[in-house]
């Protein structure tokens, strides 16, 4: 994921400027929801990757959101996430990394909701919608 900061009125804004893997979910043409798949190939950066797109399971909204989450973490606490430090540079250990260490220690330091929204987002299922407004205003309350 890429991402600019804003200038002027705009330097409180984070800009996300690479959508090089989003799809739609909802085939246009039925109006349902895609399938879920497996043995779909992991893209991006390891230490950003969802539990499901390092498993290989096809990515959906709650996938990006987590995504997301681990990003707002690493820059909030200054330090690396507990699975992209070094030594852990396989993806087996990534993962096992990602599945059993607490999120509680990646968010060590910060306010509580960011563990709050870590653990949300992990457990919306893939045809779920991820609850956006909420997530917005549990961000929102971090800086007001």
């Amino acid at each position: 994921m890429n991402m600019a900061l804003g200038t002027g009125n705009l330097q409180d804004t984070i800009h996300i400027i690479d959508f090089g893997l989003a799809k739609k979910y909802v085939d246009e043409r039925t109006g349902k929801h895609i399938p879920s798949k497996k043995n779909k190939i992991p893209l991006g950066a390891p230490r950003y990757r969802s539990i499901n797109m390092m498993k290989g399971l096809e990515i959906g909204r709650a996938d990006d959101c987590e995504s997301v989450m681990y990003m707002l973490t690493e820059f909030a606490t200054d330090n690396e996430l507990p699975w992209a430090q070094s030594g852990k540079i396989d993806f087996a250990n990534i993962l096992r990394s990602k599945e059993t260490e607490t999120l509680s220690v990646a968010c060590r330091g910060l306010p509580s909701q960011f563990e709050l929204l870590n653990r949300y987002v992990r457990t919306v299922s893939f045809y779920e919608r991820p609850d956006y407004g909420q997530i917005i205003e549990i961000l929102r309350g971090l800086y007001m």
